[in-house]
């Protein structure tokens, strides 16, 4: 009679468990690290986040074709040719840092992007006062 009546919360948590298990397995599957040029070529990977600074006279849009290329320098230093396939960000050329969402090429002379995050000064300077709020 006593296995009867724990088998439902066994089951239970079992169940609980597993989608558990599934739950942390997704999470980790889809998670994307920001890495250096250094460790996207040392560890790989299909969905990095490459961080840095664009370097702007190396800017090149090809319309004809939809893609995007300029080096990117890390915050160690080193720099990649970022290739983005895509929609340019409206605001990438007054951005400070630039964050590419890719992988590297299968020859790791190149990080090829599916997205592009920009962050700009703007959005996090100190506010300035409303001109308009300090009026009586």
């Amino acid at each position: 009679m006593k296995f009867v009546k724990l088998k439902g919360p066994v089951v239970t948590a079992v169940v609980a468990g597993l989608a558990m298990t599934g739950v942390v397995g997704a999470f980790m599957s889809n998670a994307s690290p920001y890495v250096t040029v250094a460790q996207a070529r040392t560890n790989g990977g299909d969905n990095l986040h490459l961080a840095g600074v664009l370097q702007k006279e190396s800017y090149h849009q090809d319309i004809g074709n939809g893609h995007i290329t300029f080096n990117l320098k890390d915050t160690d230093g080193a720099t990649i040719l970022v290739e983005h396939v895509g929609v340019r960000p409206p605001s990438l050329l007054e951005a400070d840092k630039v964050v590419a969402v890719g992988a590297l090429s299968p020859n790791k002379d190149r990080f090829v992007s599916h997205d592009l995050l920009v962050k700009c000064p703007s959005k996090y300077d100190e506010k300035k006062p409303d001109p308009l709020a300090q009026r009586s």
